[in-house]
């Protein structure tokens, strides 16, 4: 079968294996015990979680602006604006589109080249994976996994392996790419236009990020508060279903909540990655069972933390919007800027600002 039709069919094929996944963990649910478990709910520990959801986008626009720094002082107000924007991109349109509309937005909101921004972006993801990596081979260490959930061991084994793999990669190849000859960039280019669309975009713009030039701040103070931002992020998402646990009545171990965070950071990339509709909240109710939680606890503490995150998200993100002078009928346009749903793919090489 040609590649561009299972390119077609893998969405759909995602679509179907999604929605068969999470009927099989609905079909286990008892909705009358989980309205009693729902109506028994204790609010208030949820209402805290916007303040940490909020105070987590704050880190990461203080961790963004130190590495932008060494290109051009940003504000920080500026950033966590632009990243909350981007966060309400990727839930009404999708998880590919918001990055780039923040880095869109940050480039014509400073005068700073898209490219340049894209290579601040690329930093700041390497570092999360880092610091992610670091939480997860804690969690194989250090957290006793129940008996029946050998196989998530085994999982999130691999998972670390392919990250550290592909993290080494990655950074193998920006430091050839920092230091190529003369005559590679157009021999990079010319090969990756011949790989299929959905794996050449990431890998064009991490090309260009690379040609930019990925940089981190030289002075110590801005280095440490770098990566202390990075830690922080992690551990206030740790926090999430804290307060959701608390909420329902569920007591767990410390490293649980740490497992749990790891266990949703690979969820969101493989669900996304293989287009699973609804893969996020049968992963999240199976790995919450595997804890001794009954499925209807399980399920509203998904959805309760679900419904508190996009909420918050789509409030503070639209009122960014409306401060940068944006509407919601905006964000297709927003979404689609500098080649994020481009028809010509070979746009992405076109450094525009």
């Amino acid at each position: 079968m040609p590649w561009k039709q299972v390119r077609r069919l893998g969405p759909w094929i995602g679509g179907i294996a999604g929605l068969l996944l999470l009927s099989w963990v609905l079909s286990k649910i008892d909705f009358a015990e989980m309205l009693r478990v729902l109506a028994l709910a204790n609010p208030w520990p949820l209402l805290l979680l916007p303040l940490f959801i909020v105070l987590e986008q704050g880190l990461r626009a203080v961790k963004w602006r130190q590495i932008l720094h060494p290109l051009q002082p940003v504000a920080t107000w500026r950033l966590f604006g632009a990243i909350m924007t981007g966060n309400l991109i990727s839930h009404t349109l999708s998880l590919g589109t918001g990055p780039l509309a923040r880095g869109w937005l940050i480039a014509r909101l400073e005068n700073l080249r898209l490219i340049t921004v894209l290579a601040s972006m690329v930093t700041d993801r390497l570092i999360d994976a880092v610091v992610f990596l670091g939480f997860a081979i804690v969690t194989l260490l250090f957290f006793r996994f129940p008996g029946q959930t050998d196989l998530t061991r085994t999982g999130l084994n691999l998972g670390v392996w392919v990250g550290v793999s592909g993290l080494a990669l990655i950074l193998a190849l920006l430091l050839v790419w920092k230091h190529r000859p003369p005559g590679a960039g157009r021999w990079l280019e010319s090969a990756l236009r011949r790989l299929p669309e959905r794996i050449r975009t990431p890998l064009v713009h991490l090309a260009q990020a690379g040609a930019a030039g990925v940089v981190l701040p030289r002075e110590p103070s801005r280095r440490t508060i770098l990566f202390a931002s990075a830690l922080g992020i992690k551990l206030i998402a740790v926090l999430h279903f804290y307060w959701a646990a608390l909420a329902f009545g569920v007591q767990l171990d410390a490293m649980a909540y740490v497992f749990l965070m790891v266990f949703f950071g690979f969820l969101v990339v493989v669900a996304s990655q293989l287009n699973l509709i609804g893969g996020f909240l049968a992963g999240a109710v199976f790995a919450l069972q595997a804890l001794g939680i009954g499925a209807e606890r399980a399920l509203a503490m998904t959805l309760a933390v679900q419904a508190v995150t996009i909420l918050t998200l789509a409030l503070f993100g639209t009122a960014s919007l409306w401060i940068y002078g944006f509407s919601l009928r905006d964000l297709p346009r927003l979404g689609k800027r500098n080649g994020a749903h481009s028809k010509d793919p070979d746009a992405f090489f076109t450094d525009s600002s």
